[in-house]
């Protein structure tokens, strides 16, 4: 019997420091991806809460209008489009910000009606940015909704 066999399993310790080498080319490749990955995926993610808030304030306005209120039911907006522009201050649960609570978003809405004498659509036009407290142009993002609703 032949103490050694010509045919080993296993790999050699140069197979197993090339498939080394491999592995950290590939991750030097990758590696730096990762963090602009993950800042894109933080952004859409604040843009769907986003859009969820301003389906919120729609959802609303659209429930007012069709009870004839004056003033939306939950956040307050003037619907009789005498108001240029109404900026609300929306919690991360969806709801107005009081003076103690942290706003993660600022609401901007712009309502128009037509002329009092006259069967027409009310327009709005609503957009969300964050952080609630930057300046215009200076925001993180933003995301809009804008549409009509006949009386």
């Amino acid at each position: 019997m032949n103490p050694h066999p010509r045919h080993r399993a296993g790999f050699t310790l140069t197979e197993v420091m090339v498939a080394i080498g491999v592995i950290g080319i590939a991750l030097t490749a990758i590696l730096p991806v990762i963090p602009a990955g993950m800042s894109h995926v933080n952004a859409a993610s604040e843009s769907a809460r986003a859009l969820d808030v301003l389906e919120a304030v729609r959802a609303d306005i659209d429930a007012s209008l069709q009870s004839g209120a004056a003033t939306s039911t939950r956040y307050g907006i003037p619907l009789d489009g005498s108001a240029a522009a109404t900026e609300l201050r929306i919690t991360e649960t969806g709801g107005l910000a009081d003076a103690g609570q942290p706003a993660r978003f600022r609401v901007d809405s712009r309502l128009s009606r037509g002329a009092p004498d006259r069967i027409q659509a009310v327009q709005w036009h609503l957009r969300a940015s964050w952080p609630p407290d930057a300046p215009a142009g200076k925001e993180q993002g933003s995301a809009e909704l804008t549409g009509a609703r006949a009386p």
